[in-house]
């Protein structure tokens, strides 16, 4: 059977045709995108409605599942959230149950195939011998970023003081960082930040990449939407690693992901109980956000809505080129997709999300581009 997705703003590989929209074809239970329709076939028609077609997206970095805490996720209500973020790749990060990384569909985000990803944080044993090994394997080395070393909760200022915290100072997030890189130089190996938090993080990496360090590096859509003022409004549901810091810090990091100096936009997607969440100093760092990852650069950063291919490379051409995959909408390839329509709007509540958790500063804002219309292997996902 031959489907042809039309009336969408398609975003696709260059060489792919798409005058007569996204096609593709289904045999057997596997799909496979096409240029032309085979002469004699019937065609069967999706509408887009108008809407942006992008390959479907691929997170670096997720805690979407783990079998050990159940109260806080389970396999079911983890898919769910992916599907309806629009997530076809899961790079779930290391944890008591999970081990090394692996990579996950949105169907099922317990049984994904082992890759070749090692995870851990910045000041994690002998950086340079584990980056040596990595480059032996030829593996990719993800790093989570800071541990929180000096009861730090919030960033030094403003959330700290309030917090009656130590609080994370930039030497905490940038020193483990410049060994990081320096490493990763040295060694060639290839290493993915998932998220950075300040300016001054960014112009580190920045200084590696010119360098010639295989290094990408993401952002969250917490550090791109909010700043350390926020704290004082949300409490514990803006406690996350590495903090929020100053508008300063949010603009420049804004601005490394419009002039690509940021590779990928990571979800930071940690779901918590409301017993893990409880206290703004003893709450465990983490938000819930992979449902609403694309939702807060839609709203927040509303530039996007005229660059919508940049959308496309950080949420999906990118971050499965990091992963070693490559997937985009080119022939030959499965029919993976996501149908956004960047006026949708939802006010986010934990009746709207599909995750077991709200554990997120979004509660009870109206969010755009909501509830995007994910296809896997050309069948509507949920």
């Amino acid at each position: 059977m031959i489907y042809r997705v039309k009336n969408a703003q398609i975003y696709a590989d260059p060489s792919l045709n798409t005058k007569n929209g996204l096609l593709f074809s289904t045999e057997n239970g596997v799909s496979r995108i096409i240029s032309e329709i085979p002469d004699g076939c019937e065609v069967e028609n999706i509408d887009g409605n108008g809407a942006l077609l992008f390959p479907a997206f691929t997170d670096i970095g997720a805690k979407c599942y783990d079998k050990c805490r159940e109260n806080s996720e389970s396999q079911e209500t983890a898919s769910a959230a992916a599907s309806v973020g629009g997530y076809r790749r899961i790079v779930t990060l290391g944890g008591n149950c999970f081990g090394d990384g692996r990579v996950v569909t949105a169907e099922n985000v317990s049984n994904g195939a082992k890759s070749g990803i090692v995870y851990g944080f910045y000041g994690d044993g002998d950086i340079y011998e584990t980056l040596s090994a990595i480059k032996k394997n030829d593996a990719l080395y993800i790093s989570a970023g800071i541990k929180d070393t000096a009861n730090g909760g919030f960033a030094r200022g403003i959330a700290s003081k309030m917090s009656g915290t130590v609080g994370f100072s930039r030497y905490d997030e940038c020193g483990e960082l410049s060994k990081l890189l320096f490493a990763a130089y040295e060694t060639g190996a290839r290493v993915h930040v998932m998220a950075i938090g300040c300016k001054e993080a960014l112009e580190m990496v920045k200084s590696a990449k010119k360098a010639g360090a295989a290094v990408t590096v993401g952002v969250s859509p917490f550090h791109l939407a909010l700043t350390e003022n926020d704290v004082a409004f949300y409490g514990a549901n803006c406690k996350l690693l590495p903090p929020l810091r100053s508008q300063s810090d949010r603009e420049a990091l804004r601005e490394g992901l419009f002039d690509g100096s940021i590779d990928t936009v990571s979800s930071l997607h940690t779901p918590l109980s409301k017993s893990e969440k409880t206290g703004i100093n003893s709450a465990q760092y983490g938000l819930s956000s992979i449902e609403t990852t694309l939702p807060a650069l839609m709203t927040y950063l509303q530039e996007l809505e005229e660059k919508p291919r940049r959308i496309a490379e950080i949420m999906a051409l990118k971050p499965s080129e990091i992963i070693g995959e490559g997937y985009s909408l080119r022939e030959g390839q499965s029919a993976d997709f996501v149908l956004v329509d960047p006026t949708a709007e939802l006010v986010i509540s934990s009746n709207t999300l599909k995750s077991k958790c709200s554990n997120t500063p979004f509660l009870g804002q109206t969010l755009l581009g909501c509830n995007p219309i994910l296809y896997l292997n050309g069948k509507r996902n949920g």
